[in-house]
């Protein structure tokens, strides 16, 4: 909701005005929606519970986006904070000690500097050397012992396929995925994003071998078989294939193994039956899962 502000207020897009117009009485306020923002129902071992169940590995919180309202009592935003207006409990510290009750969870958090309307920042838009007089020196942090993405949107992704793919396509190329999930008014995850995260974790519960800890191969994606993706860890070599292929087989050309190499696929007790492609590479068979 931060950029709704500017949006509405500073660039006047159509479609931001007469919403407002239409929705709420006149004269209503950006800081209006302050009292709206209730969290009643915001129960952080709930959220810390639905966290390590999604399989993550770190969790970031946004405490404090660019319209300038912070999710902890901050005594630099009177009455523009979770525990003057609002929710009046501390949101931060509340989340950050239940993820550090999950030890193998770590906490992190998100905070801005740049808000929409601040007047330093203002105040910097109108100078014409356009050098921030600021944001280099304006935070101190010593409250919740602070550390530090390609991100992506729950919102956007609604498939547990379009997940899986940003997920393997973010690991090969060496980053993390950060998962933005936004909760409601009333401090609830909706029922589809628990959902998505369960899978996620579902997944990742028999996949995550190939995920968590490891590295870039010599190659990102196969040269053959379009959907593959490649990791290593540990001496092993990973190819992620996101779609089960044709005919139960699988031909990855990137790949070269020596006659006694071994294949296998994660959740899968048996090895797999392997040969040289003929169009170079290798060639693997498995049967679908419930078909012997």
């Amino acid at each position: 909701m931060s950029g709704f502000w500017e949006y509405w207020q500073e660039q006047k897009w159509p479609q931001y005005v007469e919403f407002m117009e239409k929705n709420y009485r006149p004269n209503f306020t950006y800081p209006d929606f302050a009292s709206q923002f209730t969290a009643e129902f915001f129960d952080p071992a709930q959220w810390a519970d639905l966290f390590k169940a999604a399989g993550a590995k770190y969790v970031v919180l946004t405490t404090k986006h660019h319209e300038g309202f912070t999710l902890w009592p901050s005594k630099y935003a009177w009455n523009w904070n979770a525990k003057d207006v609002g929710p009046n409990r501390d949101l931060v510290g509340d989340l950050a000690a239940a993820v550090r009750n999950r030890t193998d969870i770590r906490f992190g958090v998100y905070h801005s500097l740049f808000e929409f309307f601040n007047p330093i920042w203002l105040s910097d838009k109108r100078a014409t050397s356009r050098r921030s007089t600021s944001w280099e020196n304006c935070m101190t942090v010593d409250r919740y012992s602070w550390g530090y993405r390609r991100e992506a949107k729950l919102a956007d992704m609604l498939t547990m396929d379009d997940l899986t793919k940003e997920l393997a396509e973010t690991i090969s190329c060496g980053g993390n995925l950060l998962l933005n999930v936004g909760p409601t008014h009333d401090g609830r995850i909706v029922p589809i994003f628990e959902e998505r995260l369960r899978q996620m974790g579902e997944w990742l519960g028999i996949n995550g071998e190939a995920i968590y800890s490891s590295k870039p191969w010599t190659v990102q994606n196969d040269t053959t078989t379009s959907g593959v993706w490649y990791t290593q860890r540990d001496g092993s070599v990973y190819a992620i294939v996101l779609d089960w292929p044709a005919a139960d087989g699988v031909v990855l050309g990137s790949v070269e193994l020596p006659a006694d190499a071994k294949v296998a696929m994660l959740g899968y007790a048996e090895p797999l039956q392997w040969t040289q492609a003929a169009e170079g590479g290798v060639a693997g068979q498995v049967s679908r899962p419930g078909q012997g």
